[in-house]
């Protein structure tokens, strides 16, 4: 199913309007529960501009809760494949951190190892350059 767009808290869409008609309307309060694996649903799951479905941004699934609500986003963690692949991204964020040998030079906070998607390199450089000035005053 092409065509979704993710909704935000935040960007005003009336949730009982984009909802009608489904059974089980999305609750933002059903992402600050966990899963079985004891992960946050907000770590994941995403609620997109279609009736009674959420996308899982781990396995790049349309999960369908119209009918059994939070307990199908709950139950989606069970699945197989979900599990799969929750494994490969922890597999994959582990092997970035062995490439990135050095400690980016500034005065980033980033602990060694840190992957380099998570690195700054703006507010780092801005700092670095901060510091240049100073050095040269």
């Amino acid at each position: 199913m092409a065509g979704y767009r993710e909704v935000s808290r935040s960007d005003g869409t009336n949730l009982k309007e984009l909802e009608h008609g489904v059974k089980n309307i999305f609750r933002w309060a059903w992402l600050e529960e966990k899963d079985c694996n004891g992960t946050f649903l907000s770590d994941y799951i995403r609620k997109v501009n279609v009736p009674g479905k959420a996308l899982c941004n781990i396995c790049n699934f349309l999960i369908t809760y119209k009918s059994g609500g939070k307990k199908d986003l709950k139950n989606h963690a069970k699945n197989k494949k979900h599990m799969e692949m929750v494994k490969i991204t922890k597999t994959n964020a582990t092997l970035a951190s062995i490439f990135h040998t050095n400690k980016p030079k500034s005065t980033c906070n980033l602990p060694y190892g840190c992957p380099a998607n998570v690195h700054d390199e703006q507010v780092c450089a801005s700092k670095v350059k901060i510091h240049f000035v100073k050095l040269l005053v």
